[in-house]
């Protein structure tokens, strides 16, 4: 009887062992599949901020060189080569979208009283999937 019970607790030392051992391993490998998952969280947060990105850079040219398609009647100035644009920067936070613009001459996007600057902001804001902030910079190219 004493034989037994010693059997017994061999047999169920070893499966503890294997038991603990497996338990390890699955461990390793829910730490590996987390690191996966983060990467690839990460990669389609950059490509939704790239698509947002081009999108806004759409709706941007779309605003003033597609006033006929966008519903808006036509400006004296609907080129985006008059403003001189030097760079669209954006910076995507968790409730908003920033979007810097540099320029040469920010007088002719922020219009009379700022309306047409305004104007881009609602269009954009209403457009996007997020609210739109606009930064004007003036480009120091040639000063």
């Amino acid at each position: 009887m004493i034989y037994i019970i010693i059997l017994k607790n061999e047999v169920l030392s070893e499966y503890i062992f294997l038991f603990k051992k497996y338990l390890l391993y699955l461990q390793y490998k829910l730490s590996v599949m987390e690191k996966e998952v983060k990467s690839n969280v990460e990669e389609v947060g950059r490509l939704m901020e790239h698509s947002e990105e081009k999108k806004l850079k759409q709706l941007f040219r779309l605003y003033f060189e597609g006033c006929e398609l966008a519903g808006m009647p036509a400006k004296e100035h609907c080129s985006v080569i008059t403003f001189g644009i030097t760079n669209l920067g954006f910076k995507k936070f968790k409730d908003r979208i920033k979007m810097t613009i540099t320029l040469e001459r920010p007088g002719l996007l922020i219009g009379k009283a700022g309306k047409t600057i305004d104007g881009l902001t609602a269009y954009l804001t209403r457009l996007s999937d997020f609210p739109v902030k606009i930064e004007i910079k003036e480009s120091k190219l040639w000063n």
